[in-house]
C-alpha cells in the first residue's frame, strides 16, 4: 500500500484491496483523505505487491513489483480520472434455488424431485442418503418463504433425512450437494432453512465447498436446535466468493447420531452481486479451426495476430470422426485421443502471436464439444508471462454442445508477447478417452501500445530491485477500469 496527496489537493492510494491476496493492484482517490469513494482497476489476474508513486506532469507513474519477478510502470493521465464515472450499485441476485415443492411424496426411497431456478447458470442439487442417489423423500411438511425477488413459496415439502440418519455406522454418508458457477459474482450469501426432531434429531450439519473436482474444506459446522422448529440460516460465504470458479460445489452433511428422529432442509438458496464490468470493447476475430479438409490450421486471417495449428502433448494424439457432424459446419469433428487419467494433464493447444505494439486485453473463446462416449470435464487454460489463466471448466457428455469461455478485460493480463491456449479433457475418476471439438473461434480485443511503450532496464533479485543490466519493464499508458 503507499499512498500521496496529488498537487491539486486530492488524496491517492495504490494498494492491494483484496484481504486474502495480492491481487489486483487498484488506485484509490480521495477528497478528504479519509473516504476514498473513487476506486480504478490498474493490474491483476495474478500476484502483484510493492507499490510507490509519484506525480510528474500530469500524469501518475505507480511502480509496483509482478511477484518479486518483475518490475512494472504503469502511467496514468490525471485527466482522465477526472473523466471517468463509478459504476451505479450492483443488485443481489438469485443464483440458485431450490423450495422442493416438487419433491416426490411418498416413502419408498425414490430419487428426490426437486424444483431449481431458470438461472443460466444451470444449478443442480443432489440429494443422498446412506452413501446413495436415493433419498428417504417421505413428503415431510416444509416452511414458507419468500426469496429475493418478493415471490413467495408456500409451506408445501422439504428434503427430509431420517432412516440413514439412525446408524452411526453412516456417519457421512448423509448429505446433499449444490453444484453451480459463481464466476461473475462477489458477496456470496447461503440461506436455507433447517429442521431437527426434538431430542431425537442430527446435532449438527456440516457445510463444506470444493473447486471443480478438488477435495471439500471445510466451511461452517451448524448446531442443530432439536425442538421440531424451523430455523432460518444465512452466512457469508467468504470462503469460495474470491474463487469465482466455473465449477463450484456445496456439500451439507448430517451427523449420524439421532434415535428416531430426522432433519430437513428447505427453502435453499445461493445468491451473490454480478461484478461490475465496463461497456464492451468491440472484439475480433483472431483466431479460427473449423477443421475442414481434416486440417488442424488456423483459418482466420488477422493482420495483428497470427495463430499456430493445433497440436497435443503429453501423449495424446489428433484424429477426425466421420461419424460426428458439427452443425455448423457439417463436416466431421476434430477427435482427441489418449486423454485417459484422473487428471487434467493431457490437453490440445495452440499458440497465438501478437504483432509487435499490439496487445490482447480480453479473449473470448466458443466452441462445440463432447466426450467420446462418457461424461467428463473440459477446462480452458491460457498461458501467458510464465502463469497460467483459467478461463473455466465444463461438463461434457456425448451430446455435441456449443460452449463459451470468456476471460476479460481487468482479468486477462495485458499480453504483448505470444499466449498459448491449452483445451484439457478428464474424468473425475477414470478417464475419458476421447475428447471431441469443432468450429473453435477465438475473439479477442485489441490494443495499440506503439506510441505509448518505452523500455528501462531493471535487476531483480529474489527480495530487491535495483536499475543495471537485466530485465525489462515496460513503461505504458493504463486505461482504468472505475
Amino acid at each position: 500500500i503507499f499512498g500521496m496527496r496529488l498537487s491539486d489537493g486530492r488524496y491517492a492510494l495504490v494498494s492491494n484491496p483484496n484481504p486474502l491476496k495480492r491481487d489486483p493492484m487498484t488506485l484509490a482517490l480521495s477528497d478528504d483523505g479519509l473516504v476514498f469513494d473513487r476506486m480504478y482497476y490498474l493490474t491483476g489476474g495474478r500476484h502483484v505487491d510493492y507499490p510507490h508513486m509519484i506525480e510528474h506532469e500530469g500524469y501518475l507513474y505507480i511502480a509496483h513489483s509482478g511477484a518479486k519477478h518483475s518490475v512494472e510502470i504503469e502511467r496514468v493521465r490525471l485527466q482522465h480520472l477526472n473523466a471517468m464515472q463509478m459504476p451505479a450499485p450492483v443488485s443481489e441476485e438469485i443464483i440458485a434455488l431450490f423450495t422442493f415443492q416438487d419433491m416426490a411424496s411418498n416413502n419408498d426411497g425414490t430419487t428426490a424431485v426437486v424444483k431449481h431456478s431458470e438461472s443460466a447458470l444451470t444449478p443442480t442439487l443432489t440429494i443422498v442418503e446412506n452413501d446413495s442417489t436415493l433419498v428417504d423423500a417421505n413428503g415431510q411438511m416444509g416452511t414458507s418463504f419468500t426469496d429475493l425477488e418478493g415471490v413467495e413459496h408456500t409451506d408445501t415439502l422439504s428434503a427430509s433425512w431420517t432412516a440413514g440418519l439412525l446408524n452411526p455406522d453412516n456417519a457421512g454418508e448423509n448429505y446433499f450437494i449444490l453444484e453451480c458457477s459463481t464466476f461473475g459474482f462477489e458477496d456470496l450469501m447461503l440461506r436455507f432453512n433447517t429442521y431437527s426432531t426434538t431430542d431425537t434429531g442430527p446435532s449438527t450439519l456440516t457445510l463444506e465447498y470444493a473447486l471443480g473436482d478438488n477435495a471439500f474444506q471445510t466451511m461452517d459446522t451448524l448446531s442443530m436446535q432439536r425442538d421440531s422448529q424451523w430455523h432460518s440460516y444465512t452466512n457469508s460465504i467468504t470462503a469460495i466468493e474470491m474463487k469465482q470458479a466455473e465449477i463450484i460445489r456445496i456439500r451439507g452433511t448430517w451427523s449420524a447420531d439421532t434415535t428416531f428422529g430426522s432433519g430437513r432442509i428447505d427453502n435453499l438458496q445461493l445468491s451473490g452481486k454480478k461484478v461490475s464490468e465496463p461497456p464492451p470493447a468491440e472484439s475480433e476475430i483472431i483466431a479460427s479451426y473449423p477443421f475442414t479438409d481434416n486440417s488442424l490450421a488456423n483459418t482466420a486471417s488477422h493482420p495483428k495476430v497470427s495463430a499456430s495449428s493445433m497440436v497435443t502433448t503429453n501423449t495424446g494424439a489428433i484424429g477426425f470422426n466421420s461419424t460426428t457432424v458439427s452443425p455448423e459446419s457439417g463436416v466431421p469433428v476434430l477427435t482427441v485421443t489418449g486423454l485417459t487419467g484422473g487428471i487434467p494433464d493431457r490437453y490440445t493447444s495452440f499458440n497465438l502471436f501478437p504483432t509487435k505494439n499490439t496487445a490482447l486485453t480480453s479473449l473470448s473463446i466458443q466452441m462445440y464439444a463432447k466426450a467420446g462416449s462418457s461424461t467428463g470435464m473440459m477446462q480452458i487454460v491460457l498461458v501467458a508471462n510464465g502463469i497460467s489463466y483459467q478461463m473455466g471448466m465444463r461438463k461434457i457428455d456425448a451430446m455435441l454442445r456449443k460452449y463459451t469461455f470468456n476471460l476479460p478485460k481487468g482479468i486477462l493480463p495485458f499480453i504483448t508477447g505470444s499466449a498459448e491456449i491449452r483445451i484439457y479433457g478428464w474424468d473425475f475418476a477414470t478417464g475419458i478417452t476421447t475428447m471431441r471439438i469443432d468450429d473453435l473461434t477465438v475473439r479477442a480485443v485489441l490494443e495499440d501500445i506503439s506510441s505509448e511503450h518505452t523500455l528501462i532496464t531493471i535487476a531483480a533479485t529474489e527480495k530487491s530491485f535495483a536499475m543495471g543490466r537485466g530485465q525489462s519493464a515496460a513503461v505504458r499508458r493504463k486505461r482504468l477500469l472505475p
